[in-house]
């Protein structure tokens, strides 16, 4: 007898999997979304693979229910972070690349993501039209600009969808590489503005009509509207973006030494790792010696928390124990665990006094605000600290921390007790962790009595 479709023996098996991976009717708390990230991520994968390997007609529907089933689960999920939103606004891309390999109306499969673009009322799904630009056909891209169209005529000016709108014309043209027609949007817009000159440029650059590029990179670069230039240029994106495709573009003409010039200036306006390293993509091998030197000397103007990064990157050990034996605690501390371990790390060998300040500036950004949960690395920190300054004959100084750490911190219960275990010399014990508990359990659950 046929089986009825929808029942258990005739589903999928990876629609099962799905459905487990959703985990219906478990709420996800914010802790926990990575693993559960995870999990549907193996499930999608596997999906994909499908997709791409010869079985598209098996994927779509399987897709089509994951969809539906990350629309379903956001009620069962804190989503803080955002991870769980991203995953399930990937799964329509995926969907309408399987849609073109099957060689399914382009029409329809706009028509459908509109439908569920509009269905969605938390927002995952808000952006899927220009998200999916790239996995259309030539049919399909031509109903998505009527659709971006339609939608941009009807928006009122100044909001969201009218920019929702703008956008989704904006991602096609610059798929087909039509720069006219981007320009004349672009001014129809108000433009064009600064993301406007980034994107033309781009769009000029793969056409390999690189003096046309180069004009749209230095014009986005050029003082633009009251909106624009009101913003703080160390946090604008798309200007930062356009300075380095200007430099590729100078390159590209046979101009490095300029674009050497410009990323010069910009590592002294903004010093980094990124912008180093920018500066040495333009850097002839011969020089790069010399530059390097330069670079490194004018890192005294720089903030502290860019030279330790830097002078921990380029393993300048000297220049990086003289940094921070010069620097002041307060201001160590004020630095984040991101920059300070690692440079804690490479000065250790040969520099323990230096190594010492940063373990000590780590412990005491953890301690003084009292972020508990924290307070193991407080005192690895503490434990590192103490062999440092001891192993480099500075005792005293480390009998003056820890008076200063009792006298401040003694009511902080859940600190102090480990912290007098280093003071004392004793290595906190190491707790077991949960496998090894289970391991141990299932041991002795499973092993026979002697004689058996």
């Amino acid at each position: 007898m046929a089986t009825e479709p929808g029942t258990n023996a005739s589903r999928d098996p990876l629609e099962c999997e799905i459905e487990s991976a959703l985990a219906a009717g478990r709420f996800i708390a914010w802790n926990e979304n990575d693993a559960f990230v995870s999990g549907v991520s193996d499930v999608r994968d596997e999906i994909v693979a499908l997709a791409t390997n010869g079985s598209p007609r098996r994927a779509l529907p399987l897709l089509e229910s994951f969809v539906a089933g990350c629309h379903a689960k956001m009620d069962e999920v804190d989503d803080s972070s955002g991870f769980c939103a991203n995953f399930a606004g990937e799964l329509p891309i995926h969907w309408a690349r399987a849609r073109g390999t099957v060689g399914c109306d382009g029409a329809d499969t706009v028509e459908t993501l509109v439908n569920w673009s509009t269905a969605d009322e938390y927002g995952i799904y808000g952006d899927v039209l220009t998200a999916c630009v790239p996995a259309l056909g030539e049919d399909g891209l031509d109903a998505l600009e009527h659709v971006g169209r339609a939608q941009l005529d009807a928006a009122a000016e100044g909001t969201y969808g009218r920019t929702r709108a703008a956008a989704i014309i904006e991602a096609v043209l610059e798929l087909r590489g039509d720069a006219d027609a981007y320009e004349a949007l672009a001014t129809e817009l108000g433009g064009p503005a600064r993301r406007h000159c980034a994107t033309l440029a781009r769009m000029f650059l793969t056409a390999s009509d690189a003096e046309s590029a180069l004009a749209w990179a230095e014009r986005g670069l050029a003082p633009c509207a009251a909106s624009e230039t009101a913003r703080n240029d160390v946090f604008d994106v798309v200007r930062h973006q356009l300075a380095a495709l200007r430099r590729e573009i100078l390159a590209r003409l046979g101009r490095s030494r300029e674009a050497t010039e410009s990323a010069w200036h910009d590592y002294r306006e903004n010093p980094g790792v990124q912008s180093l390293e920018e500066l040495f993509r333009y850097v002839s091998d011969a020089d790069r010696t010399s530059w390097h030197t330069h670079a490194m000397d004018t890192l005294h103007t720089a903030p502290l928390g860019a030279a330790l990064r830097i002078l921990t990157h380029e393993h300048e050990s000297e220049r990086l124990a003289t940094v921070v034996e010069k620097a002041d605690r307060r201001a160590l501390v004020g630095i984040s665990h991101t920059a300070i371990e690692p440079a804690a790390e490479l000065l250790a060998a040969a520099h323990p006094h230096a190594a010492a300040q940063l373990r000590i500036a780590a412990a005491l950004r953890i301690v003084e605000p009292g972020k508990s949960p924290y307070y193991a690395a407080a005192h690895r920190h503490l434990g590192h600290a103490r062999e440092l300054l001891l192993a480099a004959g500075h005792e005293k100084e480390w009998v003056d921390l820890v008076s200063a750490i009792r006298a401040a911190h003694r009511r902080k219960y859940s600190f102090m007790p480990r912290f007098e275990a280093i003071v004392a010399g004793r290595r906190p014990v190491q707790q077991p962790t949960f496998l090894d508990r289970a391991r141990a359990a299932w041991q002795r659950r499973t092993d026979r009595p002697t004689g058996e």
